[in-house]
Formats: structure tokens, C-alpha cells, sequence
């Protein structure tokens, strides 16, 4: 018989919980709520959203904390209208330090009101999730483009 990995001691319920959090996550950008948004994330998380920008030919800071998150996210993608959709929630480990998460993201990007203009991108995010007494939150974000279609210039605002 195998060894049980340490994901082993993961209920069904915390894997649900793991999955709503990047639900929310997702409901808090296209749901323009930065109440949402700011509960998925604890006070010293950190969003990279670089190596997806880069794919693109555009440059982006890392965000740090909960307050840079929901200002940086609220100042880029916040006047968009935008639809994520996450799928292939896959754990691939868990220890002391938390538990990592990938999944696959599908984000299309509209200048507000404008429907023959988008940004469409598949990316795959890697995550941190820690157990707080907020419940699961993420700790760490890094968003990976796989490939996108569009006008990359929309994500820039323009």
C-alpha cells in the first residue's frame, strides 16, 4: 500500500472550501466587490499577476498584501466587465506551510460597455491556501498565461 501524501488529511469539506475561495475570488472581480475580493486574501498575501501580463508584452507589479490586491486589482481590471471561470481544481500539496492549488482560468476582459473589444485569456493559477480564523484564504497568487486572444491593449485600459 502507498504512503498517504500529506493531502491525505484533507476533508471533502476543506476541498470544497478551497474551491469557494477561488470561487469568490472570481465573484469579487466580476462582481466589482471589494468585500468579497478582500476576504479571499489574508493581510500579508502577495498576487503575481507578471507572468501572464508578460506573455502579453505588458509589465505589472507584484501586488502585496490585501490592501495593494484589492487597489491594484480595483485600479486594472475594476472598470472592466469581466467573466472568470475556474475549473480543474486540482491540491498538490499540503503541509504546515498551507496547501497549494492549481487551476485552470478562463478571463475574458471588456472595456465597460464595449462588446466588440476583449481580452480573452486562459491562464493557470498556483496558490497558497492557509487555514485562518476567517477559514481558508489564499496567501499567495501567481497567474500563469497559457495563451490569450484579443487586443492586449484593453487590459491596459485603453
Amino acid at each position: 500500500m502507498a504512503t498517504p501524501t500529506p493531502t491525505a488529511v484533507l476533508t471533502a469539506e476543506d476541498r470544497l472550501d478551497l474551491a469557494d475561495t477561488l470561487a469568490g475570488f472570481a465573484a469579487g472581480i466580476d462582481e466589482r466587490d471589494p468585500t468579497t475580493l478582500g476576504a479571499v486574501f489574508t493581510d500579508d498575501a502577495t498576487l503575481d499577476f507578471g507572468p501572464a501580463a508578460r506573455a502579453m508584452g505588458i509589465d505589472f507589479p507584484v501586488l502585496e498584501g490585501r490592501q495593494g490586491i484589492l487597489d491594484g486589482v480595483a485600479a486594472s481590471v475594476g472598470p472592466m466587465d469581466t467573466l472568470h471561470t475556474a475549473s480543474n481544481v486540482r491540491v498538490l500539496h499540503a503541509d504546515g506551510d498551507g496547501v497549494r492549488v492549481t487551476a485552470l482560468v478562463h478571463a475574458i476582459h471588456h472595456p465597460p460597455g464595449v462588446r466588440d473589444r476583449h481580452c480573452t485569456m486562459h491562464n493557470r493559477y498556483d496558490m497558497t491556501f492557509v487555514q485562518t480564523d476567517a477559514g481558508w484564504q489564499m496567501s499567495r497568487l501567481v497567474i500563469e498565461n497559457r495563451f490569450w486572444s484579443g487586443d492586449a491593449q484593453v487590459m491596459l485600459g485603453a
